[in-house]
């Protein structure tokens, strides 16, 4: 990558890498329950010549005119064989031209993996590519093993292998989304990271003390906080990624979350479309049996009632349909009945002056800051 700004050539390729792979796959942990991690063995050793002429001037074009010589990808294909002593196999590394060239290739590779996936009539996935490292989102193993395969035979019919040693799945996304040496050394510099680091060390502590009374008290403190960080527009999404896993995996921090997560969509809201987020938060939480009581801080986390999501706890349901939460059934006087029956039991007033974001008295019994 070259850079266009004053950043050097290596700090531009640290920084789309973090931008563009390592937080596009923390966001996508709230969409998807699969990351499967690969990369090309011996990428640019093993570039088939005649596919750059492949893909500049497609398959057919290259082979029903391979000595047309005025074509380009013919002219670019030959300069790499006089170079290599005739060979059609591999091409140098370590310039920014050959990684144009090994980028054009791969590019030609991700339009032919493309269609065969739509072929396979997968619709539910996402790949990110950096040079020759693949990262497939899925939520069905099933299918991610199928796109890992498709991607195998392309690659194959131009020389090139995925790397089996290297190939992992995991059901832990945004942990192998970012490398672990990075978390050890967060981990020892603690006092100096940003929100977001702060709360993928609590995330990783999570995974060992789930919900930890630790866990739940530094949630609470990052909710007191949230306003005096700060946090980067382009980091918002990532963040409420983060904070919806935690929540996932820990029932216990059910409300705080649900509270931080309220002020991450009130800042977002002037940027996307609130309620499509909304609807990929409870589709993740769809997944889990006997959410009840998620349910009910999920609705009052939405505020307006959305025609895309159906809940199944009652509570929740009366909010947008008045009617009797209980059976009465076993009650025989008839007025008794009556009075259960018809008694509005939520009050309209205080619902109505109920604040967009969840307040810390709603869920706090202390207020905690960095203090």
């Amino acid at each position: 990558m070259i850079s266009l700004t004053k950043e050097s050539d290596k700090a531009a390729q640290v920084s789309s890498w973090w931008k563009n792979i390592e937080q596009k796959s923390i966001e996508l942990a709230l969409s998807f329950d699969y990351l499967y991690d690969t990369d090309i063995s011996d990428c640019y050793g093993s570039i088939y010549t005649h596919s750059i002429a492949w893909a500049i001037e497609t398959k057919e074009t290259a082979k029903n005119k391979k000595t047309d010589k005025s074509l380009l990808g013919n002219q670019v294909d030959s300069i790499f064989q006089m170079m290599q002593q005739e060979q059609t196999n591999g091409i140098p590394q370590g310039s920014n031209l050959m990684d144009f060239i090994a980028e054009i290739v791969l590019g030609y590779v991700d339009e032919k993996v493309g269609c065969a996936i739509k072929d396979a009539e997968i619709d539910d996935y996402q790949i990110i590519r950096y040079r020759d490292d693949y990262r497939i989102f899925v939520n069905s193993a099933t299918e991610g093993e199928l796109i890992l395969k498709i991607i195998s035979e392309n690659l194959l019919d131009l020389g090139m292998r995925l790397n089996n040693s290297k190939t992992k799945k995991s059901n832990d996304v945004i942990s192998t989304a970012i490398k672990p040496d990075k978390i050890d050394w967060l981990s020892k510099n603690i006092a100096s990271i940003n929100p977001q680091n702060r709360l993928l060390l609590l995330r990783e502590h999570s995974k060992k003390y789930p919900n930890s009374g630790t866990l739940k008290k530094e949630l609470k403190v990052f909710y007191g906080n949230f306003d005096e960080y700060k946090i980067h527009s382009d980091s918002l999404s990532v963040i409420l990624s983060i904070v919806t896993d935690i929540c996932y995996k820990n029932p216990s921090t059910y409300t705080v979350c649900f509270a931080i997560v309220s002020k991450l969509l009130k800042e977002m809201e002037s940027r996307v479309n609130t309620n499509h987020v909304i609807i990929m938060i409870y589709k993740k939480f769809e997944k889990i049996p006997n959410t009840g009581f998620m349910q009910i801080w999920f609705r009052r986390m939405m505020q307006e009632p959305n025609d895309n999501i159906i809940f199944t706890e009652k509570l929740c349901c009366y909010l947008d349909t008045p009617k009797c939460i209980w059976n009465n059934d076993w009650i025989t006087n008839k007025d008794m009945k009556k009075t259960l029956n018809e008694t509005h039991i939520v009050d309209d007033e205080i619902l109505k002056s109920l604040h967009p974001v969840i307040q810390s008295e709603e869920f706090a019994l202390y207020t905690y800051n960095n203090k």
